[in-house]
């Protein structure tokens, strides 16, 4: 978990945040909740401990918008000494609204999986086994519901 606390001042002068947010480290991170002015100490935070828990690949989630909030991650990620490769995610997974970031492994750490890294899984063809899994669970229950809206009449 990544302890994230908020320390300016509101309006009123009182801090909003009286703790300390535990972020869960997972291989996709959302800043759509996040103020702008959070998210560079945040993605540090973030990186160091998605790193060491030995993903390679993590997905940020920056939103499409204007661009503002991609061009912050995205200039954050050209100085970190530990991204090694930094594009826009395939379609299936938010084109240009979000960022596949490869991170340096972690010496200290054994392999994980079958190509040596945890985290956010290849993306291999138009759509992942799963995508096509639910695509074909909605067609089948739609043709049965067809067939039973069909004899109901």
């Amino acid at each position: 978990m990544v302890k994230y606390v908020q320390v300016e001042k509101d309006a009123t002068g009182r801090t909003p945040w009286h703790e300390a947010v535990a972020i869960p480290v997972e291989p996709v991170l959302d800043l759509h909740t996040f103020d702008p002015r959070e998210v560079i100490p945040l993605l540090e935070d973030y990186l160091e401990e998605a790193r060491s828990r030995g993903f390679a690949r993590v997905l940020i989630i920056h939103g499409k918008g204007r661009g503002v909030l991609r061009h912050r991650v995205r200039s954050f990620l050209a100085k970190h000494p530990r991204v090694t490769a930094y594009h826009d995610a395939p379609p299936a997974l938010g084109s240009w609204g979000a960022t596949l970031v490869h991170l340096e492994a972690d010496k200290n750490l054994e392999k994980q999986g079958a190509d040596g890294a945890k985290g956010f899984p290849r993306f291999r063809g138009p759509l992942s086994p799963m995508a096509w899994l639910g695509l074909i669970m909605g067609v089948v229950l739609g043709i049965v519901l067809g067939i039973v809206w069909r004899g109901l009449r």
